[in-house]
């Protein structure tokens, strides 16, 4: 059985942007905010995008 976090959709969110080469901080008065290392965003998405698998999978 897999514990599902409440937080990883999130995480995967940030991490496919990251993959994409999107900016991870959006502009101040949007109403979405990063308050992650965006180091760890990089890292798995990166892994993701080689893989081919969905970003939540690699995060784990």
């Amino acid at each position: 059985m897999v514990e599902i976090w409440f937080t990883e959709s999130w995480n995967a969110y940030w991490q496919d942007a990251a993959a994409a080469q999107a900016p991870l901080y959006p502009a101040p008065e949007s109403l979405i905010g990063n308050i992650y290392p965006p180091l760890s965003f990089y890292a798995v998405g990166l892994l993701g995008k080689v893989l081919h698998v969905d970003c939540v999978y690699v995060g784990r």
